[in-house]
């Protein structure tokens, strides 16, 4: 019970947010809550945060009344769509099916995340040691982070503390559904995203090929160690979707959202500050080349969050990631290549999804300037390469041991892309006319 309080209270505190920002405006609830718990763990996370360097000691009291007297301000000053709280499934047989089936994946994962204590030694001493030391000293305590050497952003490890203050006891096991909640968020953002594009039915096929995806059901279920590449995943999916958006609409109260994603992003793990810097210089020019200045002061949101953390790690002298220290070995190129591809190449993690994703690219016409999505995804990916010519462990085996879990980053928004590609060849939704604004969205990626 304790842990589903914590989900409620973190979703609750990104629904007063984005009520407030009014962004979402009769959008239906369940995609809501995808984004509220995003945007309530990053809230906190910088909460708690801010708490510790004014020495304030952590409470469930402290913690949740500001978020308490947010949420009244939120009910007497904002009327909220009773339309948009409500939910109700669409009467087609076959869509109910794949809810089911979804439903049945979704139940499995669950189930397996609790049924076995954190199954590796890199879970624990990156993320629940910390974790349990910041709830016991009830503060962010950077002394502990410099004994166990941990290079990880604060995000996962608070968010461990957090569930454990509103719990009111260190329970481990439970604590775990907090991470395999993100896999649920995803997956409703995912459908609401596509549904929008190419229909109900259509998006609710991709939605369950997303979620039987091996790799992401042995992060969701927590059989792996890597514990915040899923969630990593979330946060960097979710501002890929209020990009688009504001790229399309131009509205800030998309804009802002995107940073508030982006900025937590940087929090989670570092390979979130690269992907950060390459979206907010895309927004950047974006704006420029549309002459909306006043707009560019939003990407401060975004900044001060990413910048936050970088200024603690030089205050405190926190340490930084030993992957990216060595020098460029230009001589690796070939090795870390081939390494790569076959990783895209195993069915057995990933099952056809990187097949179909160059698949999809092979189909798309030339490349134009609504195809940002897919520049930010393979700039990411060189990233990526780049990290393996860098790295002082010797590359090959450190891409069979950890490129899985960099790809869990990028995969939502592979899944994507690749649905958006063969959308309109899967089982047209029967009955309905065209969506003009369907169509709108559709042709911006597509085409």
């Amino acid at each position: 019970m304790g842990i589903l309080v914590t989900i409620i209270f973190l979703c609750l505190i990104g629904f007063f947010i984005i009520e407030i920002v009014g962004t979402l405006k009769g959008r239906p609830l369940l995609e809501k809550i995808a984004f509220s718990y995003g945007i309530g763990i990053g809230s906190v996370t910088l909460q708690m945060f801010c708490y510790s360097l004014m020495h304030v000691s952590w409470s469930r009291e402290v913690i949740l009344v500001p978020w308490l007297f947010l949420g009244v301000a939120v009910f007497l000053k904002k009327k909220l769509n009773r339309k948009s709280l409500s939910f109700t499934l669409p009467k087609d047989r076959v869509f109910l099916f794949l809810v089911t089936l979804v439903g049945l994946v979704v139940s499995y994962v669950l189930f397996e995340a609790i049924l076995r204590p954190v199954p590796a030694w890199d879970a624990w001493s990156n993320w629940f040691i910390a974790g349990k030391a910041f709830y016991y000293a009830r503060s962010f305590d950077p002394s502990f982070i410099h004994y166990v050497n941990n290079s990880n952003p604060p995000l996962i490890n608070i968010l461990v503390s957090f569930t454990y203050l509103i719990n009111g006891e260190v329970e481990q096991r439970l604590t775990l559904l907090i991470f395999s909640f993100f896999y649920v968020c995803i997956l409703i953002s995912f459908y609401y995203l596509l549904r929008d594009i190419i229909g109900a039915r259509s998006a609710m096929v991709f939605t369950l090929l997303l979620a039987t995806t091996q790799n992401i059901i042995r992060h969701a279920g927590l059989y792996d160690v890597g514990h915040a590449d899923l969630p990593l995943g979330y946060f960097m999916f979710c501002s890929v979707i209020f990009l688009q958006q504001f790229l399309r609409t131009r509205s800030w109260k998309y804009l802002f959202i995107f940073n508030l994603f982006i900025g937590f992003s940087t929090l989670v793990k570092s390979e979130g500050l690269p992907f950060f810097i390459i979206s907010e210089v895309i927004v950047l020019y974006s704006m420029i080349k549309n002459r909306e200045y006043r707009k560019i002061l939003l990407i401060l949101v975004g900044s001060s969050i990413s910048l936050f953390w970088i200024f603690s790690v030089f205050v405190y002298k926190l340490p930084i990631s030993p992957f990216i220290q060595g020098p460029l070995m230009l001589s690796r190129i070939p090795d870390v290549f081939v390494s790569m591809v076959k990783e895209f190449f195993n069915v057995g993690r990933w099952n056809f999804l990187w097949i179909a994703f160059f698949l999809g690219l092979l189909m798309r016409k030339v490349v134009s300037k609504q195809n940002i999505i897919y520049l930010l995804f393979f700039l990411q990916l060189m990233v990526y390469f780049s990290v393996y010519l860098l790295t002082p462990r010797e590359p090959v085996g450190h891409i069979v041991g950890s490129f899985d879990r960099l790809l869990l980053h990028i995969a939502p928004i592979g899944f994507y892309l690749t649905a958006s590609s063969f959308g309109r060849m899967l089982i047209p939704d029967t009955g309905k006319k065209k969506n003009p604004k369907r169509e709108v969205l559709l042709n911006s990626i597509v085409n």
